[in-house]
């Protein structure tokens, strides 16, 4: 049996392609579009996508901050 390419497919590229993400709220939109883009199985696959990614980014940035702030309180310390 052959195994699927680990890759996005072609419509979820063309998906992603134009999308950005609402920093404040976390929210995936085109910037563009002034009526709403057409809510494709793929749209919707990558706004999922867009999401959890941007969930995962800010935790990381939440413990790499949190790490930082650990670090000074050694240094600040002598250890």
């Amino acid at each position: 049996m052959k195994k699927g390419k680990p890759c996005l497919p072609r419509k979820m590229k063309k998906a992603a392609k134009h999308m950005r993400m609402d920093m404040d709220e976390g929210k995936p939109f085109i910037p563009w579009w002034y009526k709403p883009y057409p809510r494709t199985k793929w749209v919707v696959r990558m706004e999922r996508q867009f999401c959890r990614l941007f969930r995962e980014l800010k935790e990381k940035d939440q413990k790499i901050k949190a790490l930082e702030k650990d670090l000074e309180i050694m240094k600040s310390l002598g250890l």
